[in-house]
């Protein structure tokens, strides 16, 4: 297909990826195209299966004469999803418009493993089972990653894994481009980028920052990492090293850190910092769930902690906000109660250390997806890279091309 031809095709399937079905002179208006463009490039998809078309749109009053064609996509949009935790490792099936029609967990050290596709794809077809989907619905994946992410060389990581042994090898998910063996796993378009990334686009596209632009999503769980989004596009930097916040330096004597400086702010402030602290007044077993539901019950010890993380970050997102001046701070939403008390903390600290006009104008709030943010944020990625595509008869000469991660 002509690039020309096949560049109206793309803009077709687009339009109809977020709208009701419409007749070809309406998909002119829209695109401002000649009705006889987009009439070929219209029997070209209906002939290959990618758009189906019926008579009369639900809704409409039918008139006189014969009724118009309306055209939609000829089935729904699924993403597949694969998430890399630090400790564990998820897999979805999403809606381009971000409803998730199924998932599954399990505890996962991807540090001990020089492959997170196959154990995610593994993953992937236990979520499938029972769920009444299939493989064949499926037409692109995301790979979330914990990481630093560069797009056709992995992670920009040292060359050591982990602070307790400096000696052992990286994994090679970490100094590869894992993005084309999950292409390859599934048969469909394939993108990978970093978790935190994924969830700023998320509560940009369905969360607590819809409509905005500029934007610092901060995660909390494990570690810290951000979002940026300048601009309305994500802001990687020549690394991937962009929002990576919990590698600033607040103790330059402080412990060694897997990234090679010490005192780094995941070294000494995390939510495992907060677990410690509590221990000694609540049981030794205590977990992240028990500080979640704790939070919820309004726990005024659980809540005095977790506003003492916001403080100890609101220097720090202080800086970031004369950098990229955001029209707002969204902070993980997963601790539920626990996000709104480091809100608060930040909050209390940040308003001392920003110019009044730049507190005044900033939105500083929790998160509105909770664990599904990088879920969502994984589809509005395919839905701004145009990643899906029904399945064509050309799609081998796409799918070399497509299965390279495209930044948003």
């Amino acid at each position: 297909m002509p690039d020309r031809s096949r560049a109206t095709s793309d803009r077709i399937v687009a339009e109809l990826e977020h709208a009701a079905p419409l007749t070809r002179r309406e998909l002119a208006t829209r695109l401002e195209l000649p009705v006889t463009t987009v009439t070929s490039a219209v029997e070209r998809l209906l002939l290959d299966g990618t758009l189906r078309e019926h008579a009369d749109e639900p809704g409409r009053t039918p008139g006189r004469g014969r009724p118009p064609r309306h055209l939609a996509l000829a089935a729904r949009q699924l993403v597949a999803v694969v998430v890399v935790g630090h400790r564990t490792l998820e897999a979805a099936v999403v809606t381009l418009d971000g409803v998730i029609e199924t998932r599954a967990t399990r505890a996962f050290d991807p540090r001990a493993t020089d492959d997170v596709v196959a154990p995610g794809v593994a993953l992937l077809d236990e979520a499938l089972t029972g769920s009444g989907l299939d493989r064949a619905e499926i037409g692109g994946a995301v790979l979330a990653l914990p990481r630093p992410y560069r797009a056709g060389g992995g992670s920009p990581w040292p060359s050591r894994s982990t602070v307790r042994d400096p000696g052992a090898p990286v994994p090679a998910w970490l100094t590869s481009d894992p993005t084309a063996a999950l292409a390859d796993a599934l048969g469909v378009p394939a993108l990978a980028e970093n978790d935190a990334n994924l969830a700023a686009l998320g509560e940009i596209a369905r969360g607590a920052a819809t409509g905005l632009d500029d934007v610092l999503y901060v995660d909390l769980v494990p570690g810290f990492g951000a979002g940026v989004v300048a601009g309305g596009a994500l802001v990687h930097g020549r690394l991937g090293f962009a929002g990576e916040l919990g590698h600033v330096q607040v103790d330059e004597h402080g412990p060694l850190c897997v990234c090679g400086n010490r005192g780094c702010l995941i070294r000494v402030a995390t939510l495992q910092h907060v677990i410690e602290q509590l221990r000694p007044g609540y049981p030794a077993s205590l977990t992240f769930e028990d500080v979640v539901g704790l939070a919820e019950a309004e726990d005024p010890d659980v809540h005095r902690v977790l506003a003492d993380l916001g403080r100890t970050l609101a220097p720090i997102l202080a800086t970031a906000c004369l950098v990229l001046d955001p029209q707002a701070i969204v902070v993980d939403g997963s601790l539920g109660a626990g996000s709104r008390a480091v809100v608060a903390g930040i909050r209390e600290r940040i308003e001392r250390a920003l110019p009044r006009r730049v507190f005044e104008e900033l939105r500083l709030v929790p998160g509105a997806l909770a664990d599904q943010a990088e879920l969502v944020g994984a589809a509005e990625l395919a839905s701004r890279t145009r990643l899906l595509r029904a399945p064509r008869r050309d799609a081998a000469d796409d799918s070399a091309a497509q299965a390279q991660s495209v930044r948003a």
